[in-house]
């Protein structure tokens, strides 16, 4: 199984293409925001896209430790609409995805999607809680 680290430089590479190009979509463009912990500190194109602050070495600092972390986090995996669904939430490794990002992934895999940004409130707490999800292509 190829880390989910390589799926999103993909996702990225291809991103740029489509900004380079001046045809990146609005969605593309929030997309790429929630990828930004991926992009290099040297690419300050992408990261001003991205909306990342230039010329910030806390926040490229910052960025950098990040994606080591993200890196190292085990993914779970469930089965949704006869996929197998790798997914991980921030700084909540062990959580369970909840019903409501089951039924968001149902959406978004009827729309065509094959990843995307989870987000949802844990019962009991007040902050939200983000991960990220992936259809497994074995």
């Amino acid at each position: 199984m190829e880390p989910k680290i390589k799926e999103i430089q993909k996702r990225l590479k291809y991103l740029k293409k489509e900004l380079l190009a001046e045809r990146i979509s609005y969605g593309e463009l929030a997309e790429l925001q929630t990828l930004a912990d991926y992009i290099s500190p040297d690419d300050t194109v992408f990261l001003e896209a991205a909306g990342v602050a230039e010329k910030d070495p806390d926040t490229f600092e910052q960025l950098e430790d990040r994606s080591k972390e993200i890196e190292e986090m085990e993914n779970k995996t469930i089965e949704i609409l006869l996929h197998n669904i790798e997914y991980w939430y921030e700084e909540k490794e062990e959580m369970e995805i909840t019903e409501s990002d089951i039924e968001h992934v149902k959406k978004m895999i009827d729309d065509g999607c094959y990843q995307g940004e989870l987000c949802t409130i844990p019962d009991g707490e007040d902050e939200e809680v983000y991960g990220w999800w992936k259809i497994i292509k074995e």
